[in-house]
């Protein structure tokens, strides 16, 4: 075996992968070059066919190109860095320029609080690497977005976003800048306020009306309370005995039948004998004194 033999079979490896992971037309593309061509020549043929055909110079232009509306700041060092490497692979810039990203981040990154608290202007001197450096944007975006999370839960969506843009001085990756309102917005705007207006007149009327079923309430409790008493009077009064005047009334005592004395203060020996003959005698005056008011109703008033 030749010295270049293992180098040629890896090369002839290295080809036959490229040829097997192409499609049409790509694979039509190269088709011509053969098995023999080293693999810088497919990839040669690919870039002239599917790859960027900008000019160097336009290309590095284009990396001074400032952060798209809403684009977080690791997305902007993406593109830039996407951009600055086309522009060296196309001669456009050397490769002393291949940390052109960092000082055009600096120049173009809308969100200043961002550039503050990584400290990026002391580091224009010796910037990090594109790793280091997309690593620290990543970990300083989740950091505001977790303190912004929570501060959601405990604030509210709306007042949390705007303690964040105090606090973070209004990053454009959040929000952006504030747009001016189309005449549409401006009418959905004052509908909300007029229906926040009505909702609290009619939250204020709800009160009223509830203090005034609660009053009316207590009111007819009390009314009926009342009415109980009263007719609660008027059932003791109906159940004591109509007394009519001139009736004979009892004159002796229910223990001995002794007269001018009541069982309660009597201290003489039981008597029911006597007390049985009181009481034959009281019946038979007053079945004489009922028969005579039945007679003539009106005798008591001549």
């Amino acid at each position: 075996m030749t010295p270049g033999a293992p180098r040629l079979t890896s090369l002839r490896t290295s080809v036959r992968k490229i040829l097997e992971s192409l499609l049409n037309p790509a694979t039509d593309i190269v088709k011509p070059l053969g098995i023999s061509s080293p693999p810088s020549a497919y990839v040669t043929q690919l870039e002239s066919a599917f790859g960027v055909v900008e000019d160097g110079e336009e290309l590095f232009a284009a990396v001074s190109a400032r952060p798209c509306h809403g684009e977080k700041p690791s997305a902007y060092l993406n593109r830039l860095h996407t951009l600055l490497t086309k522009t060296i692979s196309r001669g456009g810039a050397s490769v002393r320029n291949s940390n052109e990203h960092f000082r055009q981040f600096c120049r173009g990154c809308w969100d200043q609080s961002i550039i503050i608290g990584l400290q990026l202007g002391p580091k224009k001197s010796n910037p990090p690497s594109f790793c280091e450096f997309l690593l620290m944007l990543r970990a300083e975006e989740d950091r505001r977005s977790a303190k912004l999370d929570r501060m959601k839960k405990h604030l509210g969506a709306s007042k949390a976003i705007a303690q964040a843009h105090h606090i973070f001085d209004i990053p454009s990756y959040e929000s952006g800048p504030a747009p001016s309102p189309t005449p549409k917005e401006t009418e959905v705007s004052r509908l909300e306020k007029k229906v926040n207006e009505l909702t609290e007149q009619l939250e204020c009327k709800i009160a009223e009306l509830t203090k005034q079923v609660e009053k009316l309430s207590q009111s007819q409790k009390e009314s009926e309370s009342t009415k109980r008493k009263e007719c609660f009077a008027i059932s003791e009064n109906s159940r004591r005995p109509f007394r009519v005047p001139g009736m004979p009334r009892a004159w002796f005592c229910f223990k001995c039948g002794q007269d001018n004395h009541i069982a309660a203060h009597c201290s003489n020996e039981p008597n029911q004998t006597l007390v049985r003959s009181k009481n034959a005698e009281l019946r038979e005056a007053r079945d004489k004194f009922s028969a005579q008011q039945t007679a003539s109703p009106f005798g008591l008033n001549l």
